[in-house]
């Protein structure tokens, strides 16, 4: 009797054990498989969440655009210049007139930015004006390029090569310079803001001196130049008349009120006849010393 009972309880030990067995290994199944469902879970609420705040930072980002008038500043591009000074110092003197030609089309892509910068920032009508005004620059451009090559380029000498070429990037830098700085004061003011009147400022002692000087220097060329050669040059200060009346539109119209921006349009001005005084005096300053060393 008491083996059978002894054998009974052993029976009885042995079913609650494995009933406990089972229930352990029943229950750490049901863990295992929700594990996986657990995390797939969290990963889907995580990536819900990120494309929530994705949405809002997007709209976030829409609104202060929207509600931000100011366009960025376009500065200076100075990188151009010293990449051509690197260049001339790493030639030699048969190659150094590409630094320039690389200079110029550096000037171009400038000029496109701008272009393209304030095409952002006008209504289409002014835009208009200012792509009239471009499509005359471009002529002037195309021409001086022809007085340019007459008078320096085509002549004996490297460096009649370099300094020709030189002479075409700046009209590009000067161009550059114009629209950079149009831009600029166009873009701190709200479009359709007060314009003032400010003719009045333009015809001053500056521009009649610079005047004078272009007057001069056409007067020297056309005394030292074959008759065809200064045909070019008057046909280019033709076009340059023409161009810089709508320059000074330009100016007058897209560079805005206020003291500063007076002082502003006067200065541009100026420097519209600048530019083309040192131009023909470079031209003719080379050109004479072509022609001096040629007839000795």
């Amino acid at each position: 009797m008491k083996n059978k009972y002894n054998e009974d309880m052993s029976n009885k030990k042995l079913i609650i054990i494995s009933v406990i067995i089972g229930v352990l290994l029943i229950a750490d199944g049901i863990r295992t498989a929700k594990t996986p469902q657990m995390k797939g879970s969290s990963k889907i609420e995580q990536s819900e969440k990120s494309a929530v705040l994705t949405s809002d930072t997007k709209k976030s980002e829409e609104r202060r655009i929207a509600d931000n008038r100011d366009f960025p500043e376009i500065k200076y591009n100075y990188a151009i210049n010293n990449k051509r000074i690197k260049c001339i110092n790493n030639s030699n003197i048969f190659e150094r007139y590409k630094c320039e030609v690389t200079a110029s089309y550096a000037w171009e892509k400038e000029i496109k930015k701008s272009l393209y910068m304030l095409k952002s920032r006008m209504s289409s009508e002014n835009y208009d004006k200012l792509a009239e005004n471009q499509k005359l620059w471009n002529e002037y451009e195309e021409n001086t390029e022809k007085l340019v090559y007459a008078f320096v380029i085509s002549k004996d000498g490297n460096y009649n090569q370099q300094i020709g070429y030189n002479f075409l990037a700046n009209v590009k830098r000067q161009r550059n310079e114009l629209l950079r700085t149009v831009y600029n004061f166009y873009s701190n003011m709200e479009e359709g803001g007060n314009i003032k009147e400010v003719s009045k400022y333009i015809s001053n002692e500056a521009a009649e001196s610079e005047n004078t000087k272009i007057n001069k220097y056409l007067t020297y060329l056309q005394a030292r130049a074959s008759k065809e050669e200064f045909q070019l040059a008057a046909k280019n200060q033709e076009i340059w008349e023409q161009l810089l009346e709508s320059d000074k539109e330009i100016v007058h119209n897209f560079i805005q009120g206020g003291i500063v921006s007076e002082l502003s349009v006067e200065e541009e001005v100026n420097k519209i006849y600048k530019d083309r005084a040192v131009l023909l005096r470079n031209i003719y300053n080379q050109y004479y010393k072509n022609t001096v060393v040629k007839r000795k």
